[in-house]
Order: C-alpha cells, then structure tokens, then sequence
C-alpha cells in the first residue's frame, strides 16, 4: 500500500494482513488495519497529504504530481466525505465554503466547507449547486448554524445567498485569495 513519501522517494508498504475462515459460516475474511480504509491501497495519512494537496489546487495536477487517477482521488474525496456525514462540526464559528475543481476549465467541482479556526474540512459536497449545498448544510441544523459567526467565500453569488439564508448573524467575508486574484486579473 502506497505510504506518505520520504523525500522525492515514492514508499510502498508490504503488510502480511492475516485471512481467517469463520468456523461456523465458513465466510473468509482479513485482518482490519487501523492505518488503510476497508479495502483501501493507500495509507490514512498519505490520504490526507493528497487531500491537503487538492484543497491548494485542483485533481488533475495533484494526481500527474503524485502517480495517481484521478479516479482514485475523487474516492479519496468520496471517502472523506461519506466519513464526515455522520458527524456535525462541533464549536464551528468560522466556516470557509470553496470548490476544489476536479479538472481546471471543465467547471465540474467538489465543494469543501473548512472549519477556519481549526484548519480542518468538516464538510464536502459533490455538486456544486445551491441546492445540493443547501441540503448539506440545513442537516447540520440550527443549533450548529445559529452558532456560525464569519462565512468565508469567493466571489459566487449563490454562496453569499446561502450563507444570507442559513447564517444570517454571520458576518460574510470575501476570502483573500480570490480578491487578489480579481485585483490582479483585472
């Protein structure tokens, strides 16, 4: 299973996982890993430096850099995602709403809410649609929502009317990336 890199050299483990056979149902199964996901070729945190990696830039680049599909990266994201449904962000007040695109100029995105204060995704969504963000969010409910006081988005309309919608003691700030970029752009 492919590790976290020492240097510019790319690291594979070879881990013997123990297959056992059920007496009773004579089901096989493998020995679970705390370090790799349920059938899983890449360790936890070689995951999460991916991750970390398409949160900067988008997954066409991160998979060419790393030797990856982006196939298997959109899993990556898959799986945080469905790892983070079941939990609700606890004391979030600084929430960061952005898209991470999958290829540039195709405009097909991933959303990811970051808790800013403790630089950590609490949140993706697969379409970036204000629908579909909107439904992510309502299911955080009001007592995690009414909590939020600073939204930090980019410059697209619908984020700032979600944020007006769901958060409205919120103070909406425009990130700084994207206003540099409008500045400069222009």
């Amino acid at each position: 299973m492919r590790d976290l890199s020492f240097g510019q050299q790319w690291v594979y483990l070879k881990v013997n996982r123990r297959r056992m056979r059920c007496p009773y149902c004579q089901n096989k199964f493998t020995e679970e890993l705390n370090f790799v996901k349920r059938k899983r070729v890449h360790t936890k945190r070689f995951v999460e430096s991916i991750i970390e990696e398409v949160l900067n830039t988008d997954i066409k680049n991160v998979a060419k850099r790393n030797d990856l599909s982006e196939q298997e990266i959109e899993t990556m994201l898959k799986d945080l995602g469905a790892d983070l449904i079941p939990e609700k962000p606890e004391n979030l007040k600084k929430l960061g709403i952005d898209e991470i695109a999958v290829v540039k100029g195709q405009k097909k995105y991933y959303v990811v809410l970051v808790d800013l204060e403790k630089r950590k995704v609490v949140g993706i969504v697969e379409k970036r649609t204000k629908k579909e963000i909107t439904e992510y969010l309502e299911a955080w409910g009001e007592e995690i929502l009414g909590k939020i006081q600073e939204v930090s988005i980019d410059l697209w309309k619908s984020y700032k009317s979600i944020a007006e919608e769901l958060m409205p003691q919120a103070t909406i700030v425009a990130d700084r990336f994207h206003i540099i970029k409008q500045v400069t752009n222009d």
